[in-house]
């Protein structure tokens, strides 16, 4: 196995401190004035913490948050699947599902996220009617295992809408291949979702209000231009997801993503 670099090791050649030789070439505090060792000290403190932030910012601290140091904000971090292969991959599932090609192809994932809570059914149902209005849209309720009866029911409410159901029984990276050709990407806050914002597909997220499943906790990944959240009012309980305005977020959504 090999040894693990330490972490100055990383740090690019043309930006690098020789800092050994820089230390050579200054005298011995010993053979200074006390006065002058007094401020020679201080200085190299100084130096010696310099050099610790440098390492610390370029070789230790994540490249992402360096631009945050620097007041600039950080490029995205996107998953990649070939235009062509997502095409590919679109044109193979609309006619597997018979799903016509030109439609907006809406995702929307119906299991939780751990401990999230997520829109009921009836809630999603109720927001893809919403969608559809004055658009050929077709909707793709996916699901994990073990949310295969939470798809079902909404595939079943749904009913008068186009929709196909996608059950994800091969795998993470699958499912995920599927979310990159999607239009419009809808959920809880779960790791499909995430998913699709590292894949930098739009989507509109439902959270709680709890501190610990907030937006500003569980915020995507995707361009701030193409994701949403929802979350209840701040008259209702923090995690009532009940309380959500779904009429109001599909006018949003539709707004933002389906013009």
């Amino acid at each position: 196995m090999k040894p693990i670099p330490k972490a100055w090791e990383n740090v690019p050649e043309k930006i690098t401190v020789d800092w050994a030789n820089l230390a050579a070439a200054q005298k011995p505090i010993e053979s200074l004035h006390p006065a002058r060792r007094i401020r020679e000290t201080a200085g190299r403190l100084a130096l010696a913490i310099a050099r610790g932030m440098f390492v610390l910012t370029v070789a230790v601290i994540p490249w992402r948050y360096r631009f945050t140091l620097l007041g600039r904000p950080p490029p995205p971090l996107f998953l990649l699947l070939e235009k062509e292969e997502r095409a590919h991959r679109r044109q193979r599932f609309c006619a597997k599902t018979g799903t016509a090609p030109a439609a907006t192809l809406i995702f929307i994932h119906s299991g939780s996220g751990g401990s999230a809570p997520n829109l009921t059914a009836e809630q999603f149902a109720t927001l893809a009617q919403g969608l559809s209005v004055g658009r050929p849209a077709a909707f793709v309720v996916g699901c994990g295992p073990r949310e295969e009866f939470k798809a079902d029911t909404l595939a079943a409410l749904l009913a008068p809408l186009p929709h196909a159901v996608y059950r994800s029984d091969r795998g993470i990276v699958d499912y995920a291949q599927h979310i990159a050709f999607a239009d419009l990407f809808i959920s809880g806050s779960t790791g499909p979702l995430h998913i699709a914002g590292a894949l930098d597909v739009p989507t509109a997220a439902f959270y709680t209000r709890r501190r610990s499943a907030t937006p500003l906790r569980w915020q995507t990944l995707n361009s701030p231009e193409r994701r949403l959240a929802f979350t209840p009012p701040d008259d209702a309980e923090e995690t009532d997801m009940s309380r959500v305005d779904i009429a109001a977020a599909a006018t949003q959504i539709s707004k933002r993503f389906l013009r």
